[in-house]
């Protein structure tokens, strides 16, 4: 009897084998993979056809060829997975100075000599980016967007700020208030439908809904930021052409939506704040002097 219970449980541990990750070999779906959502899309791209991962849905039971899932990419409609889109209408543009290829092996390298400077202790940035803190003379920045939104009074501009640790994307009442936006009661919350453009290329939008919050008190930088740290970005087509300027945050993108703005290429480089790209361009953040 105790030779076919382990028997069993050896069967039932085989029957399982086929749904964990193939990248961190634990009981989930690829879409839930936190090692997976922390890489970039060619990397994301390389890892599905690595591991026979259909590209339409994620799911590994079948090819592309036999896929029935008819949701595709939530934003472009194509047939691949929302998690693998590239905007092509952002990265289709002239590369310039200083900005990352398609290719992830320049994120790859970008990051490896900022890493690199970190464990030279003679001559690394690093280090004096530490002794700027400590003295107080650092200033953070958070990763912002500006957005045009469709109002009853017209078309306005609205902040709005990347937080991967925000559990659900939300917009400030006053902003609410302040433009007219619709609102609907869903249970004992207040949602916002909301469709927001991109200040580069109104082709390029996203809808989504967010929650109605009195709680969205965020103004960021603390400070203006130095013009030759600006003049760093000056050919970059950026998400908030004015990311220098402190002011106000009407809207917060959480990780339910986080996925969908993040775009291809990372550009980390010694001294400076980083460069995401997203749909709406290039978001910098990170620490930097005043």
């Amino acid at each position: 009897m105790r030779n076919n219970g382990k028997k069993n449980k050896q069967d039932k541990f085989k029957g399982n084998r086929q749904f964990m990750c193939r990248i961190c070999r634990h009981p989930h779906a690829l879409r839930k993979c936190r090692r997976f959502l922390g890489l970039n899309i060619t990397q994301r791209r390389d890892i599905v056809k690595k591991y026979g991962y259909c590209e339409n849905c994620l799911a590994h039971s079948h090819s592309d060829g036999a896929c029935f899932t008819k949701t595709g990419c939530r934003i472009c409609h194509k047939n691949h997975h929302t998690l693998l889109h590239a905007h092509p209408r952002i990265q289709a543009r002239k590369p310039l100075p200083d900005t990352p290829t398609t290719k992830p092996s320049t994120s790859k390298m970008a990051c490896d000599t900022q890493a690199k400077g970190t464990s030279q202790s003679s001559t690394s940035t690093n280090e004096t980016s530490l002794t700027s803190i400590l003295k107080q003379d650092a200033i953070t920045l958070l990763p912002t967007i500006i957005a045009k939104v469709d109002t009853k009074n017209g078309r306005s501009i609205v902040r709005c700020l990347l937080d991967s640790g925000a559990r659900t994307s939300c917009i400030s009442s006053k902003t609410v208030d302040k433009l007219n936006l619709m609102t609907l009661a869903l249970d004992e919350e207040t949602i916002c439908p909301i469709t927001l453009l991109s200040i580069h290329d109104e082709n390029v939008s996203i809808k989504t809904v967010l929650k109605m919050t009195n709680r969205v008190t965020i103004s960021t930088p603390s400070n203006s930021i130095s013009k030759s740290i600006r003049q760093k970005f000056h050919n970059f087509i950026l998400a908030d052409v004015e990311f220098f300027k402190p002011a106000p945050i009407d809207i917060i993108f959480g990780v339910d939506i986080y996925a969908k703005i993040l775009s291809e290429g990372i550009l980390c480089r010694s001294g400076l704040p980083t460069a995401q790209n997203t749909i709406f361009g290039w978001s910098i953040y990170g620490l930097c002097s005043k």
